[in-house]
């Protein structure tokens, strides 16, 4: 674990986009990867809201490989 993600982890909560304090309820720190894929996981939702036609775990997939290219972009 990261000093980044200790940090995250003892501070129980984490700040949205939004700029709203959430409660971490996971059982390990919210890294980087994780940030970036609830992000583009926001989009995917909206964009693809009330199709029935998706699986959620594909979606959840596609927001992992756009977190995976936006950390690979970092470089």
């Amino acid at each position: 674990m990261t000093d980044d993600e200790k940090t995250l982890y003892e501070r129980k909560t984490i700040v949205n986009i939004e700029g709203c304090q959430l409660p971490v309820v996971l059982s390990e720190a919210v890294t980087l990867r994780d940030q970036f894929a609830m992000a583009a996981l926001t989009g995917l939702v909206v964009a693809n809201y009330g199709r029935k036609d998706i699986d959620p775990m594909d979606v959840a997939s596609w927001a992992y490989g756009i977190a995976d290219a936006m950390t690979e972009a970092r470089k």
